[in-house]
């Protein structure tokens, strides 16, 4: 029988296993490095069992306002919180986030709420023993009020007394739990439904003068295996509004996006993609479909994975529509009636493998001064070695004009880094400036063989993507 000792300091955690094979020690530190002794029969074995303690060792601490610290998974989901510190710079919820490997897997990750001048944490939101998956997703629902920054909603989709998924909701100036929505309760669904997989805000979807919040929940059984379903829950007293499921196969929720209306009367309309079935409808704030978009017959390649409203593209008055295929092309629509504008695919580079988007999408105004708003989009290379698969992330800047690239940058340095999973744009501090990108970078979960990465988040200038790292230096 094997003996494992662990000891947590204050920047690493060492684990020593004793058994029939030897001995074997590792040590992992914060800044995402490790070192191993012993047996090496057992290092494979053994590093499993340090990673799963990294976790909670490497957490900042924001009682002794420490600076942010990477870890694997560190940065899942990003959301622009607003200036909390009152500091002339907008603050950021970062996500850690490590998908659990079982159903009786306890929680991991927490959800900081970071100085957007000092990079220092200011309070941390840690999960409770029922929310599995905390930080997968992230979106801030602003007030209405003006006496407060809001509400800040964190997915857990693995968590709940049946791993269906929690929404966990809290204020977002103290961070302190305020409600919570459940999978079962109060979305009415049914199997591990991934409840809170995806979110957003859905402006005043009842018109009571309070915004209200999206829930995705693309695994729901109701009606079906896997037919999905999304939510639209009040602001003021977390009913539900309105609810729309799928059918079978569908994964209705897998995106979700809150969009003006294309009849630009000040209303608000509700994006929301099936990657399962290959589409994305667009719903008016009655429940009504205004219209489906959906991918040529011969290549839908999951088309619904995510979505997002962009700018004016085709200078129709009404903003138009971003949908991502989950490592396939981009396609823009029209936001009025939905025709197709055209397609992108990732920039071919011959160094790689493959070239691909992923599902990150964001609107950034007019970056190359043609009157047409850009839009900013991840990257990710593919290297496919004998035995090794190796990815290397980063963000495209792409035109609104045409799709074509007018800047990128690709972290070549920094293998499986997973740079430009999460993207979102934070507004200049005047309408002359273009403003920033905050991108993340958790770390590749489709490397092979498996590796430790360091997640980190960095901030890039618009539009020059000069970056900036947001965590402390490593």
């Amino acid at each position: 029988m094997d003996v494992v000792l662990g000891h947590a300091g204050a920047s690493s955690v060492t684990l020593t296993r004793a058994g029939s094979e030897g001995m074997v020690r590792t040590t992992l530190r914060s800044d995402g490095s490790w070192q191993v002794a012993g047996n090496p029969a057992m290092h494979v074995s053994h590093l499993c069992l340090v990673l799963i303690a990294a976790i909670a060792c490497v957490t900042p601490n924001p009682g002794r306002g420490s600076p942010v610290k990477g870890v694997e998974g560190f940065g899942q989901a990003l959301a622009v919180a607003g200036d909390v510190d009152r500091d002339g710079e907008p603050d950021l919820f970062v996500s850690t986030t490590k998908r659990p490997v079982d159903g009786n897997a306890a929680p991991q990750g927490a959800v900081s709420l970071i100085s957007g001048r000092s990079r220092r944490v200011m309070h941390q939101i840690d999960p409770d023993a029922t929310s599995r998956g905390f930080g997968w997703s992230m979106v801030v629902v602003p007030s209405t009020d003006g006496r407060s920054h809001g509400v800040l909603s964190i997915g857990a989709p693995f968590g709940g007394a049946h791993g269906s998924g929690v929404v966990v909701l809290a204020a977002v100036d103290s961070g302190a739990e305020v409600g919570r929505l459940e999978a079962e309760r109060d979305g009415h669904c049914l199997g591990h439904a991934q409840f809170g997989m995806t979110l957003a805000s859905a402006g005043d979807w009842n018109g009571d003068g309070v915004n209200d919040l999206v829930v995705g929940a693309p695994a729901d059984d109701q009606d079906g295996d896997a037919s999905g379903s999304v939510c639209v829950f009040s602001g003021s007293d977390r009913t539900l509004l309105w609810r729309k499921t799928g059918t079978s196969g569908d994964r209705l929720g897998s995106s979700v996006f809150g969009c003006a209306t294309a009849a630009g009367n000040g209303a608000r309309d509700l994006l929301v993609g099936a990657e399962g079935g290959g589409y994305v409808v667009r719903f008016t704030r009655d429940g009504r479909e205004r219209y489906a978009l959906r991918a040529e017959a011969d290549d839908p390649r999951l088309f619904g994975s995510s979505v997002c409203e962009i700018g004016d593209v085709d200078g129709d008055g009404v903003r138009d529509v971003a949908c991502g295929s989950s490592f396939g092309p981009i396609r823009l629509y029209s936001g009025r009636q939905g025709n197709h504008l055209y397609s992108v695919a990732a920039p071919y580079d011959e160094r790689y493998s493959v070239a691909d988007f992923t599902d990150a999408i964001v609107d950034v105004g007019d970056c190359d001064g043609d009157q047409i708003p850009d839009l900013a989009v991840g990257l990710q290379y593919g290297q496919f070695l004998i035995r090794e698969h190796r990815y290397f992330g980063g963000v495209a800047l792409l035109s609104g004009k045409d799709g074509a690239v007018v800047r990128s940058i690709v972290e070549r340095d920094r293998p499986n880094s997973g740079l430009g999973y999460a993207i979102i744009h934070v507004d200049g501090t005047s309408s002359a400036s273009p403003g920033m990108l905050v991108i993340s970078a958790p770390g590749e979960e489709y490397a092979q063989p498996r590796q430790a990465v360091v997640g980190s988040v960095v901030t890039a200038s618009l539009p020059a993507l000069r970056t900036r790292a947001l965590e402390a230096a490593r």
